[in-house]
């Protein structure tokens, strides 16, 4: 089982990866919108861990839609 401080380290990973993508200029500005809210929803302590990257794989299926 993963320990919390793996879980923040993939964490600080994926909101590196979705905040290189964002501020890439080729990213559409409708994506970099979404990301945004995305790495929000991710730096968010209101909910669990689990709930946040549940939210977000929601988030993400969405914009991929």
């Amino acid at each position: 089982m993963a320990t919390k401080e793996h879980n923040l380290e993939f964490l600080n990973s994926a909101i590196s990866t979705l905040n290189q993508l964002a501020t890439n200029p080729s990213t559409p500005k409708n994506i970099r919108k979404n990301i945004a809210e995305i790495v929000e929803e991710l730096k968010s302590d209101e909910y669990s861990m689990s709930v946040r990257a549940a939210n977000t794989i929601s988030l993400l299926d969405d914009v991929t839609q």
